[in-house]
Order: C-alpha cells, then sequence, then structure tokens
C-alpha cells in the first residue's frame, strides 16, 4: 500500500512537472486559476529590484473645482516578538502589496483598456482603495467619490506622478462605513 501511494505520488509530481514545462511563460486565465494566486507570491518583484508599486488615494469630488492631493496607502504594522510565531496584520500588508503586484502583472495582458475593470485583482484593489480611505483621518468633509492609482517609482526616490503613474482609476462612489 505504502510502495503504491509513493509511486502514484511520484508520478503526479512528474505529470504536473511535465504539464508546467509544456506551458510555460504562458500567463493562466480564468477566475478558478485567479484563486490558486493566492498560494503563490507573484515573483516579479526580483525582476526590477527597488521598484515597487505603491497605492494612492484622493477625494475626487466631479463637482470641486480643485485637485485633491494624493495620499499614500502603506501598510505600516507595529513589530513585536511574538510576531515571529503569530503575525496576522504582517500577512495582511504582504497580501496587500502582494495585490498590487499582480495587478501590475495583469495589466500587462490586458490588450483593451475597458478590460481592465473586469478583472479579479482590479475590483480587489479598487475595494481595498476604498476601505483604505476610510481609515483616513478626514482634514475636510468627506467627499462624495475618491479615485485610486497605482505608481511604479524607485524606493527612497520621490515620486513623479506624471512619469510614474500606470493605473488611474475613474472616480468611485465613497463606501459607506459599515455599522456593527
Amino acid at each position: 500500500m505504502t510502495m503504491a501511494l509513493t509511486a502514484l505520488l511520484i508520478a503526479g509530481y512528474f505529470a504536473v512537472l511535465g504539464w508546467a514545462l509544456r506551458h510555460r511563460g504562458q500567463p493562466l486565465t480564468g477566475r478558478g486559476w485567479f484563486l490558486w494566486r493566492c498560494f503563490f507570491p507573484n515573483w516579479q518583484f526580483y525582476a526590477h529590484l527597488g521598484v515597487s508599486p505603491r497605492l494612492w488615494v484622493r477625494a475626487a469630488d466631479p463637482s470641486a473645482a480643485r485637485d485633491q492631493h494624493w495620499q499614500l496607502v502603506y501598510p505600516h504594522a507595529p513589530r513585536a516578538w511574538h510576531q515571529l510565531f503569530v503575525n496576522p496584520s504582517i500577512n495582511l500588508a504582504l497580501y496587500q502589496q502582494n495585490l498590487l503586484d499582480h495587478l501590475i502583472a495583469d495589466l500587462q495582458q490586458v490588450s483593451e483598456p475597458q478590460a481592465i475593470v473586469g478583472l479579479t485583482s482590479y475590483q480587489l484593489v479598487q475595494r481595498y482603495a476604498a476601505v483604505a480611505w476610510q481609515g483616513i483621518p478626514p482634514s475636510e468633509p468627506q467627499p462624495s467619490h475618491l479615485q485610486f492609482c497605482i505608481t511604479q517609482h524607485p524606493n527612497g526616490s520621490a515620486v513623479c506622478f506624471a512619469n510614474d503613474m500606470v493605473l488611474l482609476s475613474q472616480p468611485l462612489p465613497r463606501l459607506e462605513p459599515a455599522h456593527d
């Protein structure tokens, strides 16, 4: 029984390895494949050392005449010694950064700009931006719409939105805070 199971697992491993080698370099599309992406990080961050995507949000009230300032949404979590064993806040921050990486990778696969709205990664980033906007303390009355953008620029350098912006969303209705 044990030898048969071992042989079956080895044969299955080589079958998956052979399939992956035949489909190497081809993007896997489809909603089912997207769910598997949560188990594997986007390894493209090794391709451009020092360049990472950042999420920015701003008020985008269509009736406002003046331009609103972008605010960086970056997951800073306090560090503690017990996080060596349990660290849900750091895991969430890594997930959010990985989500931006996946959206950047998906942008390279889209042929029509309108098709991006249908991507699962875009919808998740849109939701992440809306939730992050709720956490930013208001300095003025809350606008009815928000907008997000993603930039890619070298870490440590000042961002230039004209050159570094990869994605700019349309103005989105602001989510109302959930009440318990």
